[in-house]
């Protein structure tokens, strides 16, 4: 069994949304009306340089928090992100996250008719078993040289990428379906776990602003079937330590 402790739905965008008081009053009814959950308002500051004009450029993003800092809603000059955190080990329900995060997205983009030109599905989980010495399922994965075989493996990772293409609204788009594997330690307990991140987006080579609202439901239909294989999938092999 694998446990999520990250979970992340992000829409990149070409509108910037102010953090006026106004806005902020409003935003904050309006996402508990939606989310049922207190949402607290926090103004992340930043810098952007200007080359051309050889200046650095102050910039302020809006960004809001439950107060146990589990859920956030960021927003940034090219980007709307939800992002879910696991705390003290209370490891995260993903089919409620993922509703929450498609709801939320949808009416972000809706209120400020914001249009993106990638979405983007990001999971991270740890197998629920610990690994002590040497783990099968890292000999086989990464398929170490003879020098490696008998000895405890401390760290490693694997990355594959593939293509895939979807049907958004009346478009094709093409996906990259990326899977990273690696081993990760408890700091505390020095145990170590397989740490599987799945990422799941839409090409960068297409930059046109063509993905509304509407987009991010089509979106979270077409990729949960992907990464709920994987996720199954990573579930049955990382947890094999025999």
């Amino acid at each position: 069994m694998s446990n999520i402790i990250n979970f992340q739905l992000s829409v990149f965008c070409n509108k910037r949304i102010e953090p006026t008081s106004e806005k902020i009053t409003d935003l904050m009814k309006e996402i508990k009306s939606i989310s049922q959950m207190d949402f607290l308002p926090n103004i992340i500051n930043g810098q952007i340089i200007d080359m051309m004009a050889k200046q650095v450029i102050k910039v302020s993003n809006l960004s809001f928090a439950t107060p146990d800092q589990t859920r956030q809603i960021i927003y940034m000059d090219d980007r709307i992100d939800f992002i879910s955190n696991a705390v003290d080990e209370v490891f995260l329900e993903y089919e409620k996250e993922l509703s929450l995060a498609e709801a939320l997205l949808q009416f972000v983009l809706e209120r400020d008719s914001i249009q993106g030109n990638r979405l983007a599905l990001n999971l991270k989980m740890i197998c629920e078993n610990s690994f002590d010495g040497i783990s099968p399922f890292a000999i086989k994965l990464c398929k170490p040289l003879d020098y490696y075989i008998d000895k405890p493996i401390e760290e490693w990772s694997n990355r594959c990428n593939t293509r895939e293409t979807i049907r958004l609204g009346e478009l094709d788009e093409v996906l990259n379906v990326v899977t990273s594997l690696s081993m990760t330690q408890n700091i505390s307990t020095a145990q170590k776990y397989v740490l599987c991140h799945i990422d799941i987006n839409t090409i960068a080579e297409r930059n046109s602003f063509r993905f509304s609202s509407e987009s991010i439901a089509d979106f979270v239909a077409e990729v949960k079937p992907i990464a709920d294989n994987i996720k199954s999938n990573f579930s049955e092999v990382s947890c094999y330590n025999e």
